[in-house]
């Protein structure tokens, strides 16, 4: 029981960390993209596609560690 609580807890503090990054990044109008675990298979590729466009003006991508296995490739990023 009390390492299934140390996992829901990790993962909230993931979430709330991302959200807050988002909310920072609305606050300061940067353009952003998303991509999380409740991203769905089909538009991972399309967010990846549309931050490594150089014509895009997202220039901050929020990653979580829960959408990895997918082979995401962010060619722009560094």
């Amino acid at each position: 029981m009390c390492s299934y609580f140390l996992v829901v807890v990790r993962l909230v503090v993931i979430h709330q960390t991302l959200d807050l990054f988002a909310q920072l990044c609305r606050e300061r109008r940067y353009p952003f993209l998303r991509l999380d675990g409740t991203t769905s298979i089909s538009k991972r590729q399309k967010l990846v596609n549309r931050f490594n466009d150089p014509s895009n003006d997202e220039f901050v991508f929020l990653l979580s560690s829960k959408a990895g296995g997918c082979g995401l490739n962010l060619i722009s990023g560094n």
